[in-house]
């Protein structure tokens, strides 16, 4: 099983191959096929710079804790890990959260990951924010993975959420509130490295546009009988086109990030149901292809997964058409409260204080 989605991305997990060109029929196989296969489980110091008198900066939840029915709620991260002050940074620091790998592997030799340079790897880990990561997309599929938990590997997912003391996030992925919430959290981490480490803003910049093919910047794992890789679905071509063509069709930031991001559209009588749109879910299907499972930090695993390049080429690209929509929609980050709070909880949720407006990162007073 995915430690996204069951439903064999790019036409190899578990060995499943799907015919093109018919992809609600194979997005149902897909599912179906996966979750009987149970695929693999794939599963710093701050700023502290305060805001000159709140100027640009998003203001702080009030006193009391977030408000009733809040989407940002419901992450316990309590033993996570990190702490908004980062740590001692001379401390090195192994992977959070991630003692369950079935790769032991130190490095990525043998792999097509590339892991960031170490200083970002140990910034990340002073934070904690593998286990914040992990944390942060377990306790939004709770509901799923207990609908699957006759399966060991989503019975060991939630088992392990629960040991860690974490509690299912109130909105879950894929329902409405949810697309803000994934969108504002990847911007979260995108802003707070380019602003913490200026001198590898490239590793940050992102795909101009996501590649097609296998080329020797983005290699992929070649299919299980060693095989090229498979094409790149239409489906996921169209939505590529959407993205770049059409994104005033997009009603909202909340609707382009779940259809970006999944194909999960829960409801409360199924946790399992999902989009019709063959071409929603652009976000997972790229985690698929380019997921190596000999790597550590192999793109399917939610621990160690912001740790490689291609985690952030893939994010720093859907982070550049969120900026474009916001801008062809008049959208002004400084003045939209959905916005600012969104950012706040996902600024919060990873370990730090509040997003800086000015410096667009989260900092910690």
């Amino acid at each position: 099983m995915s430690i996204f989605e069951p439903r064999g991305f790019a036409g190899t997990e578990g060995g499943i191959k799907v015919a093109p060109r018919r992809d609600v029929l194979r997005h149902r196989a897909a599912l179906l096929l996966a979750a009987s296969a149970l695929l693999a489980f794939a599963c710093s110091e701050a700023d502290g710079e305060a805001p000159a008198d709140g100027a640009g900066e998003v203001t702080a939840t009030p006193p009391g804790g977030p408000a009733p029915n809040d989407p940002h709620a419901g992450h316990d991260m309590s033993g996570h890990g990190g702490s908004s002050s980062g740590g001692d940074p001379n401390i090195v620091r192994g992977p959070d959260c991630d003692e369950d790998n079935p790769i032991k592997a130190t490095t990525t030799e043998g792999s097509i990951d590339r892991a960031l340079p170490e200083p970002i790897i140990q910034f990340e880990r002073s934070l904690g924010w593998g286990c914040a990561h992990r944390a942060y997309h377990e306790t939004r599929l709770w509901r799923w993975l207990e609908a699957m938990s006759k399966y060991p590997e989503a019975a060991q997912r939630l088992q392990y959420a629960k040991d860690k003391k974490w509690t299912p996030a109130q909105v879950e992925e894929g329902a409405p509130g949810s697309g803000l919430d994934f969108l504002a959290m990847h911007r979260a981490m995108l802003g707070t490295l380019r602003h913490r480490f200026p001198e590898h803003a490239k590793l940050f910049e992102g795909w101009t546009t996501i590649p097609l093919e296998a080329t020797a910047a983005d290699p992929l794992v070649n299919a299980p009988d060693a095989s090229a890789p498979p094409a790149f679905w239409n489906s996921m071509k169209n939505a590529i086109t959407r993205l770049e063509t059409n994104l005033d069709s997009f009603a909202s930031d909340d609707e382009l990030g779940i259809w970006i991001e999944t194909q999960h559209r829960p409801t409360a009588q199924d946790p399992l149901a999902r989009s019709t749109d063959p071409s929603s879910g652009l976000h997972t299907y790229i985690h698929v292809r380019f997921d190596d499972p000999r790597s550590p930090i192999r793109m399917q695993r939610f621990s160690r997964n912001l740790e490689s390049e291609t985690f952030f080429r893939l994010h720093a690209w859907l982070d550049n058409v969120w900026t474009k929509y916001r801008k062809a929609k008049g959208l002004d980050d400084a003045t939209q409260p959905a916005y600012g709070e969104a950012m706040h909880h996902a600024c919060m949720h990873m370990g730090l204080e509040y997003w800086s407006l000015a410096k667009s990162a989260c900092l910690a007073e």
